[in-house]
This record gives structure tokens, sequence and C-alpha cells, in this order.
């Protein structure tokens, strides 16, 4: 059982992100021109997710090859941030804790490797392209 403070906080999560999927949709320029890399700016290097904000707007907007030429991991952020929402809002209705079990699983400190895996290899991706 949840305490009504956490469910709350469940609620706004799931809202969050579904707030930010309707921006960017709506109002795909508005996002791209608010989107910088503090990493690019101080290091000089892509960071692991360089391109993640022009290439999730791409892929919103329907544009799938676009959006994997931008960065491919755009491809294992949405679903994991769609879940991370839906788990989110049952959790809220249900007075349950699926998406905290999913944090605190055995298996998921071998889901952050596979992440950081990937993260470096985007990196090295995006400075290949240049980026």
């Amino acid at each position: 059982m949840l305490d009504a403070f956490k469910r709350y906080k469940l609620l706004i999560l799931s809202l969050g992100i579904s707030l930010g999927y309707l921006i960017a949709l709506v109002y795909p320029k508005l996002i791209l021109q608010f989107t910088f890399c503090p990493f690019k700016s101080f290091y000089g290097i892509p960071c692991p997710a360089c391109g993640l904000s022009r290439a999730s707007i791409q892929l919103i907007n329907g544009h799938w090859l676009e959006a994997f030429q931008m960065n491919p991991l755009v491809y294992l952020v949405h679903p994991v941030l769609l879940g991370i929402a839906l788990l989110a809002f049952i959790d809220y209705f249900t007075n349950t804790r699926y998406l905290t079990r999913c944090f605190t699983a055995r298996w998921s400190r071998y889901i952050v490797g596979i992440i950081l895996f990937l993260l470096l290899f985007n990196m090295g991706w995006n400075y290949q392209k240049g980026l």
C-alpha cells in the first residue's frame, strides 16, 4: 500500500511524461529551440545522449529513419519512458507498487550495465558522426 503523498508523486510523474509528449507533438520547434548539451559545451565532445532531443522530435512526428540516424537510443528511451508513465499511472489508480518493484528487482543492475554500455557505444557513434 502506498501513502497518499507517494501516490500523488506517481500521478505527477505520469502526467509530466504525458505532457512532455504532448508538447513535443504540438510544438516541436519550441522544444528544439531550447535544447543544448552542457556536456558538449563544457568538454567539447558529444555526450552519450547527444541528439536525443532532436531524434525524439523526429520520432514523435513519424520520421523513423531520421530519428535513428540522429540517435539510435531514441528507440530505447521512449519505450522505457512510456513504460514508466504507464506503471506510475497503474500504481496510482490501483494503489500498488509495480514501478518500485521494477527498479528494485535483482535483474535491474544488469539492465543498468547494458544501458551504460549502450550509452558508451552511442557516444562513439556521435563522435564518429562528428556531432
